[in-house]
């Protein structure tokens, strides 16, 4: 319910004047009013500069974070002449108990329209007294405080009611959920094992900057297993972890294993999960879990996940084995194949080694293309399915689908975009929410989610690659000239969609591009596959919950691959280029969320033609206009990024 308004716009609260500090020349007046709702009530907080001779109050206001956020929150009237006004606003939660995850407003509140910026007061799993009833004084208020924001505009002259109506109608999209539980997880269901800790620091934009700043905010325990020297062992990065243990990783499940029952030995009785986020280790972590008798899903749905081969004889259809050129000229000679066919190995990653086959006499020559050694000696020959291509990210939990959503993946350079020198099957753009019908959307969800229970892999996040075959849609060019998705032009007769799986992942999406569906859904895909390791029940649900009103805007991921003339050696000869695009282009930086460039000035990176491929940087893109609007900036982006290589 809300509060009685006043006529500021504000609940009951109050009035004060406060000082930055004790011989401070910066004094606010703070004019404040709460308004209550079912999970958070909201204390919209005026800040005006124009204390005149009013009398500055002596009052202890009981968060230093709190109080240094409404000070910092008009520090720069400071440096104003003028009469300046800010809108504030705290969050406190409804009811008592502990906070399930410390950054839970900045989290929640990434992107929205009307602020500038948002922070979290709280500390991991922080207990949060219930607010008492008549307490209104802000000293009261802001102790229990869980996190606070600043809205972007100054405020006007007149009255504040429809920016503060705004403001909560973000609120109740974003916050209407149980973020705070009563109990206290105990310190076992705390206790994580990692394997692998990654091969980059936080401070880089990959795995490791969603997985360790995702548990301390969690109040995770980790335990990191990886090899001596790692990063993690002992350093500046020791306060990601809890502590390190020195393993021997190998791609031998059963070596794996037998590797992490032995380093754990001595603590099994702490732990309460395990987990790995490389699809090499999944089977041999699976195998030590059910050692160490911890929650997992069998090994052998593992070795289904992450073999292609397996993957397709799982999802139903005709796909033929190798393990060498001599295979594939027996595969080509023996079988009936309707081409085009595509090759890929059983455990690629990035799209390397995977081809299109057009006719039959180009079959060796694909094959003799994989790098062996890089991917292993395994590949599969399959039917080739011309249907749009898509993300199917979903969070299951013991067998039921927590949350999901669908990205739209564009054309690739080997489908004949035309925007690489090299024709490969590496990743350009990814726009969500899709913009299939939503019956064929109900139909991936379907199959999809089958195929998952079929295999046993009832627990986890899981970041599936497919197409819809036999789809009412296709990419092309529209009358404005802008790729996407449109209603087939040539309308014959044709079987139902369904959904045709090309891999199953069975972990977050990679690097980056989980970033796109925290931002857009609010949904985090590592703290969730963290939850889900542990068994965390609660939280699990909880955090699976995105945005009541779904997606906040249309979003695309604009991947920049690296691509240069083939006479170039491949340094690269440029500086950041997405903070230069962003510096050259203000009108296209206000519609970007996120971005990173992969590559630094003299850094010398592979030729696609080598088989190697890889990004050099990427932009996180936003309309909350339209698809089209977002895919016109999208276009945009890529156009404008300059970049070189010697």
């Amino acid at each position: 319910m809300r509060s009685s308004q006043t006529p500021n716009g504000l609940g009951d609260g109050g009035e004060l004047c406060i000082a930055a500090g004790p011989r401070s020349e910066l004094k606010i007046k703070c004019h404040w009013g709460v308004t209550h709702h079912e999970y958070f009530s909201f204390i919209g907080v005026i800040l005006d500069n124009s204390v005149g001779d009013a009398e500055i109050e002596d009052h202890d206001l009981g968060s230093v974070a709190a109080f240094k956020f409404l000070i910092d929150s008009l520090q720069d009237a400071s440096n104003s002449s003028g009469h300046v006004r800010r809108l504030a606003g705290l969050i406190i939660p409804s009811t008592a108990g502990y906070i399930i995850h410390s950054d839970i407003v900045p989290l929640r509140l990434v992107d929205c329209e009307p602020l500038e910026t948002a922070v979290s007061f709280a500390s991991p799993l922080q207990y949060f007294p219930a607010m008492k009833k008549g307490e209104s004084h802000l000293s009261d208020l802001l102790p229990v405080a869980v996190g606070g924001f600043l809205v972007r505009a100054e405020l006007p002259t007149g009255e504040p009611h429809v920016i503060f109506d705004t403001i909560q109608g973000e609120l109740l999209n974003r916050l209407s959920f149980p973020w705070i539980q009563a109990e206290m997880i105990p310190i076992q269901q705390r206790t994580l094992v990692v394997v692998e800790g990654g091969s980059h620091t936080p401070d880089d934009d990959g795995v490791s900057a969603r997985v360790y700043p995702a548990a301390q905010a969690l109040g995770l325990r980790l335990v990191i297993l990886d090899r001596a020297g790692h990063w993690l062992e002992d350093g500046m990065h020791n306060h990601f972890r809890d502590s390190f243990i020195s393993v021997e990783l190998t791609n031998d499940s059963d070596v794996l294993a037998n590797n992490i029952v032995a380093a754990l030995r001595d603590q099994t009785h702490l732990i309460g999960g395990i987990v790995s986020f490389y699809d090499e280790y999944q089977v041999g972590v699976a195998k030590a879990a059910q050692m160490l008798s911890l929650p997992t899903v069998s090994p052998e749905a593992f070795v289904v996940a992450t073999n292609k081969f397996q993957t397709s004889v799982a999802a139903g259809r005709c796909a033929y084995h190798g393990h060498s050129v001599e295979d594939a000229v027996a595969i080509s000679q023996r079988e009936d194949l309707n081409f085009p066919v595509i090759v890929k190995p059983c455990s690629g990653w990035m799209s390397e080694g995977v081809f299109k086959v057009a006719k039959r006499e180009d079959l060796v020559a694909a094959v003799n293309q994989i790098d062996f050694k890089r991917h292993g000696a395994e590949y599969v020959v399959e039917e080739y399915c011309d249907g749009p291509e898509v993300d199917f990210n979903v969070v299951v939990y013991d067998g039921e689908i927590m949350f999901h959503e669908i990205s739209d993946d564009f054309p690739k350079s080997a489908e004949g975009n035309g925007l690489l020198n090299v024709s490969t099957f590496i990743e350009m753009d990814s726009a969500m929410p899709s913009k299939l019908p939503e019956s064929e959307q109900l139909i991936l969800r379907h199959d999809f989610h089958s195929i998952l229970r079929r295999t046993g892999l009832n627990f986890g996040v899981f970041h599936i690659e497919g197409r819809v075959k036999n789809s009412s849609m296709e990419f092309r060019h529209g009358g404005s000239g802008i790729l996407d998705l449109y209603p087939r032009q040539v309308k014959e007769p044709a079987p139902e969609p369904s959904g045709f799986v090309l891999d199953i992942n069975p972990r977050p999406p990679g690097g980056a591009a989980a970033v796109q569906p925290r931002i857009t859904y609010g949904i985090d895909y590592h703290a969730l596959s963290m939850l889900i390791a542990l068994r965390d029940t609660s939280r699990v649900s909880a955090l699976s919950q995105p945005f009541r009103q779904g997606n906040q805007y249309w979003s695309d991921m604009v991947y920049i691959p690296t691509d240069f003339p083939s006479d170039c050696i491949g340094i690269f000869d440029s500086d950041d280029i997405c903070e230069e695009l962003k510096q050259r282009r203000p009108d296209l930086a206000k519609h970007i969320s996120t971005c990173a460039t992969h590559v630094k000035r003299g850094e010398k990176v592979s030729h696609a033609s080598t088989g190697v491929l890889t990004w050099q940087a990427y932009y996180n893109v936003f309309s909350r206009e339209s698809r089209s609007h977002l895919r016109e900036i999208a276009n945009e982006v890529r156009r404008e990024t300059r970049y070189s290589f010697k």
